[in-house]
């Protein structure tokens, strides 16, 4: 990526960018053939102003509606991205498995402001979704995983499960494990370095380069200094999505740089929190035009940009950090475990986990009745995750789900029951 590039000329690459791809989406995609009828719209944009101006959002309700295709037929897709979200509403998105390669250096241009590269070690504290299928399939993901990991020099540990005993187990393996940097789910980080606090004395010790977090936000305003303290390393954070892969990513001088040859990260002149647009700039199956990611991100006098259109650096994203799972014996896991369970099911078109004093339940909505063996299927996956879990889990079909004051849809809720981690209440 040319990062010595003027504004004008990243400008320039990006319209240009564009433009190819709306040509080719614009005749190829019934969508959008749809939306150019529907509007008037051009074939081609004289700046990025007016591509901002003219296309609209295209928003996750479209993702839902397969009716009209929203993707390339031609090459056929042959992978998918799968996604539950900060929404609480699981997609299917028809993907290229060579997409995957188009910007699979931008997460090393990001690590290698840290002094991370390729051949470092890191140790992955993540979901263990490859090992949730059934049968022969769940066995090939589950090695197909292991030698995946093995040849990038990963060493995944599961954060399910975040009890007391579990995170003092995955402190211990940092510790054996030789990493030179670590990722993880940025609750996960913060309830380690909390649950961890006495081994600050030792981790300087490791010569970790950096932590990551990434997928969600931190759940409590000391996080970062927290997670510094103890694991005796700088934080950075990604941010992205699994609709759009990595889109920014921080820098040790100060907040988030965003990858600007692969993403066009709108900005507009004048608010400094401002609701987040993502335009993909490299050939997909599926086309992204002005995404909305239901995130907001904050800028500053420093924050750059090009055009008054396209932002190139900008302070923090506000929000996304789910409040975790909690069991009626006060087993606590990681949001993601309920996310893995559902997204493969496509007839469900939204969930929400309600934990109450007694019992557990999973709320969701579906496009058509649940089958029996889907439902067996759901529960055997949760059990997966943890025996509790699946054994006391009931799944309720329901007409809606509940919306929280601000008219979000809070992926977890607590019934009955408060919930408290250390001083800070998570409600």
């Amino acid at each position: 990526m040319h990062r010595t590039w003027s504004p004008s000329r990243i400008a320039d690459y990006q319209l240009v960018r564009i433009n190819s791809l709306w040509n080719r989406a614009s005749q190829d995609i019934p969508y959008y053939r749809r939306l150019v009828k529907k509007f008037g719209l051009p074939a081609s944009f004289r700046s990025l102003e007016q591509y901002i101006a003219t296309i609209p959002p295209l928003t996750k309700d479209v993702f839902l509606n397969k009716a009209l295709p929203y993707w390339h037929q031609r090459p056929r897709p042959d992978r998918r991205r799968l996604t539950g979200g900060s929404t609480a509403v699981p997609i299917q998105i028809p993907a290229w498995r060579r997409e995957f390669e188009e910007n699979r250096l931008d997460k090393w241009l990001g690590r290698s402001w840290y002094g991370i590269d390729p051949h470092d070690r890191l140790l992955l504290y993540w979901g263990h979704a490859h090992l949730l299928g059934e049968g022969w399939r769940g066995r090939v993901n589950g090695w197909s995983r292991l030698i995946k990991d093995l040849l990038q020099n990963y060493r995944r540990y599961s954060c399910y499960d975040m009890s007391e005993a579990a995170l003092r187990k995955a402190g211990q393996r940092l510790l054996e494990s030789k990493a030179h940097y670590v990722m993880g789910y940025s609750c996960y980080l913060d309830r380690l370095a909390r649950t961890n606090a006495h081994l600050s004395s030792v981790t300087s010790d490791l010569g970790l380069k950096a932590v990551i977090a990434a997928a969600e936000g931190f759940p409590f305003g000391d996080s970062e200094a927290q997670i510094e303290r103890v694991l005796r390393a700088p934080v950075a954070m990604e941010y992205g999505s699994v609709e759009t892969d990595l889109v920014a990513h921080t820098h040790p001088n100060g907040g988030y740089r965003v990858l600007w040859n692969s993403y066009l990260l709108e900005y507009c002149p004048g608010p400094t929190l401002q609701e987040v647009f993502v335009t993909s700039l490299f050939r997909r199956c599926t086309p992204l035009f002005r995404y909305k990611l239901n995130d907001y991100y904050e800028f500053t006098k420093s924050s750059r940009h090009v055009e008054d259109c396209s932002a190139l650096s900008f302070f923090r994203v506000v929000g996304r950090s789910n409040r975790p799972i909690v069991l009626p014996s006060g087993q606590t896991l990681h949001s993601e475990s309920i996310t893995h369970i559902v997204r493969d099911t496509p007839k469900i078109t939204g969930y929400q986990f309600v934990s109450w004093k007694d019992k557990v339940t999973l709320h969701v909505t579906t496009s058509e009745p649940l089958e029996n063996e889907e439902i067996m299927r759901i529960c055997g996956m949760a059990r997966r995750v943890d025996p509790q879990l699946g054994e006391l889990l009931r799944i309720l079909e329901v007409p809606s789900l509940e919306y929280s004051i601000a008219g979000k849809t809070p992926m977890v809720l607590y019934k009955d029951r408060p919930y408290s981690a250390g001083n800070s209440d998570l409600l």
